[in-house]
Order: C-alpha cells, then structure tokens, then sequence
C-alpha cells in the first residue's frame, strides 16, 4: 500500500517544474543516560532521525507531501546494539479552495484545545515533553468545509490496519471571539477486532465536547465518552479533562498551565483514576527557555517531573532535559521515563 501511494504522489509530482518542489527537514540527534536501566540493558541510550520533507503545489488549489522518517536507534540491549527504521512519516495530496479542503493520504489529524493531558488525542502522538513537536500520522480521506467566520465541518474516514479494517469520523467547530466549541465522533465497524485501533484506552464508538474559553484566562474543557464491545466483553470509558493557563506578569512573562484529567471505566477490575499536570515556562532574552512540568498521578500517590532547557537560534535548537521520577519496577518503557535522567538534544531545521 505504501508503494501505491508513493506512485500516485510521484506521478503527481512529474506534472509540476522543479521549481515548484520544496525540499525541507528536520535532523536531529538524542543522548541519554538513566540510572534505572531495564534488566540486562545499559543505562545509556542515543538516537538520529532525519525528516526530510518534499512539498509541490500545482496551481492554486492542489498541493502535496512526502515526507520519510530515518532513524538509527541505540536501544541500550546487551545484545541488540543498533535499529534502524525507515519508514513513511507523510504522504498526502490536498485539493482547496476557499471554503473546501480535501486531502486524501498519510497526514496529520489533531484536535482539541488540551495541551497536555489530551483525551482527544485519538490520531496523534504529540508530546509536550519532546522538543521536535513530531507526531505519528493517519491514513485517512478527511473533508473539510469552512462555512464562514463561525463554524467549520470536518469528516473522515481512516484505515485501521493492513487488513483494511476501516473507520470513519467527523468534527464540528464553532467559534465566536471568546470561545470555541467543538463536538466529535469515532465510529468503527462491529465486524472489526475491537483492540485493531485502540486509542486512548477506547473502543470503537467515541463521541467528544471539548470547549477552550480566552478571557483574563484561558480556560477548557474535553469531554470524550468511548463504547467498545466484542463477543465476550463490553466496556464504557470516561474522560474528563479540565484546563486553564495565565501568564504572570513578571520580567517577559512567566506561563502557567494546568490540566486535571479523570478517567472512569465500566470494567469493575479497572479503578477510576485522577491525574494533573503543571507546567510553567519562562523565556531568558530571546534564545532561552526554561519549563517545568509535574504530573501527579493521585491514586498511585506518585510525582513524575521533568525540566528542560531549550536555546534557539534560526535553525538550531539545543536541548538539555532532566527527569527525576519514580523508579521502574520492572516496568517497560524508555530509560528516560523512570529512575532520574539526563537527555541532550540537537535539532536543526532546513
């Protein structure tokens, strides 16, 4: 399928000059070390990806991406030094005008005003802890129709897997000057594995109100319910995220953030959960960052913080992030997330 699509964009691109392709990227390198290794692996790892990206547009209306991801990952195993990945990160075409967008392929699709603790996160996975803002993309066929200054309709429908297991999807958004709303819906065939396509611990019926308000601060809310079913079991999931933001005052403004998820499921053997997270940012001059963030998990009574500085220039970024969370108990997931740890980053744009 991946061939198919690289075709249809190529013979695209071969309609469009030189000229009209942009070539454009993303390189960057990743060191950390961890003092609370998985078992028999080291407590250092490194990575280097590249992302390089090939836009073309053909008049006014028609455009298109593709874009590769290329990495060499040290995993840190005793006894698998090296992996390396290939692999299609974008590919899309996009017809529009002024008031309709469709685009049809490997893309983008993210939603939702939460910043950090993001029920709505059903296609994508943004992480305000990684400093090169990528995401993972969805093959789908998405319409967009914009009906005025107001409002705008969405609707989609995506791939699930290589067996071509499909769902479909649809978004409203209104907008006044203080507010906007939306309202969104995942609805995914009975006939299909019902943990083909798990999104945020959902099934395959999900409905979402999600509400950001700007005033003297930034306040919202996401609402998502999600219902899934298969022969031998049936389970109703509920999540509620609220938020706001305010920015002190002081020297060239300090950000603050907050978000408090809840999370209830109707399987007796899955507790009900509580979640929140901080984050505070200030900006040194004009080339310097400085976050915080916590995340409180509540029932587990447990604390995960991570600090990061970030110097900027135009086309380098330079990253030092320091973690200081609970240890791993043989838990898996990456050096960084357990134990404390140490990260550097380097990442160039072109």
């Amino acid at each position: 399928m991946n061939k198919r699509r690289l075709i249809i964009f190529l013979s695209l691109a071969t309609a469009i000059s030189a000229q009209d392709v942009v070539l454009t990227g993303q390189l960057w390198g990743l060191g950390v070390y961890g003092n609370d290794p998985a078992a028999r692996h080291h407590n250092t790892t490194g990575l280097l990806g590249y992302i390089p990206t090939f836009s073309a547009a053909a008049g006014e209306a028609i455009d298109m991406e593709w874009a590769l991801r290329l990495s060499v990952n040290s995993t840190g195993a005793y006894q698998s030094e090296l992996e390396s990945l290939t692999k299609q990160h974008r590919l899309w075409a996009r017809y529009s005008v002024e008031k309709l967008e469709i685009r049809a392929g490997l893309q983008k699709m993210a939603f939702g005003p939460g910043m950090l603790l993001r029920p709505l996160a059903w296609y994508d996975t943004l992480d305000p802890r990684d400093p090169t803002g990528q995401t993972d993309g969805v093959e789908a066929l998405r319409v967009r129709y914009f009906g005025g200054d107001n409002w705008s309709l969405a609707g989609w429908v995506n791939r699930l897997n290589d067996e071509f297991d499909m769902a479909s999807g649809g978004r409203l958004e209104l907008t006044t000057p203080s507010t906007e709303i939306g309202i969104t819906f995942h609805y995914q065939a009975a006939d299909t594995n019902l943990f083909t396509y798990q999104v945020a611990g959902f099934g395959r019926q999900r409905i979402a109100f999600d509400l950001r308000y700007d005033g003297f601060i930034g306040a919202w809310t996401e609402v998502v319910y999600g219902h899934g079913s298969s022969v031998d079991m049936s389970t109703d999931v509920l999540q509620i995220m609220i938020g706001g933001d305010y920015t002190l005052g002081i020297g060239q403004g300090i950000f603050l953030l907050n978000e408090n998820l809840y999370s209830r499921d109707s399987n007796a053997d899955i507790d009900p959960s509580a979640i929140s997270m901080l984050m505070a940012s200030i900006s040194l001059g004009f080339i310097d960052q400085f976050t915080a963030i916590v995340l409180i998990d509540w029932d587990g009574q447990q604390a995960f913080n991570y600090l990061r500085w970030s110097r900027v220039y135009d086309s380098w970024s330079f990253n030092l992030m320091v973690g200081a969370n609970p240890g791993r108990s043989g838990a898996e997931g990456p050096l960084s997330s357990f134990g404390e740890s140490i990260q550097l980053m380097l990442i160039y744009n072109h």
